[in-house]
């Protein structure tokens, strides 16, 4: 199985270690000494280890969205 890392490229670690200093750059609260950190407790699990996870901490799926292109109500794409 593949980890959601090598699926998703924006999921990578090094992806999100930009994004932080990116935004550590442009916020104003980060510009005043108040430093941002992304938090990805799931970037190393697979999808079904992400979603054996979510049913044993009681996530309604049905209020998810698993792709990235929704339809205008915000359902899954096909």
């Amino acid at each position: 199985m593949r980890s959601i890392t090598q699926v998703i490229p924006d999921c990578r670690p090094a992806y999100i270690e930009a994004f932080a200093e990116m935004a550590n750059l442009a916020a104003k609260a980060a510009v005043r000494g108040a430093r941002m950190r992304i938090h990805a407790p799931l970037i190393d699990l697979t999808k079904s280890q992400i979603i054996r996870t979510g049913v044993a901490l009681g996530v309604d799926f049905s209020l998810t969205v698993s792709c990235y292109q929704a339809d205008s109500s915000g359902r899954a794409c096909d």
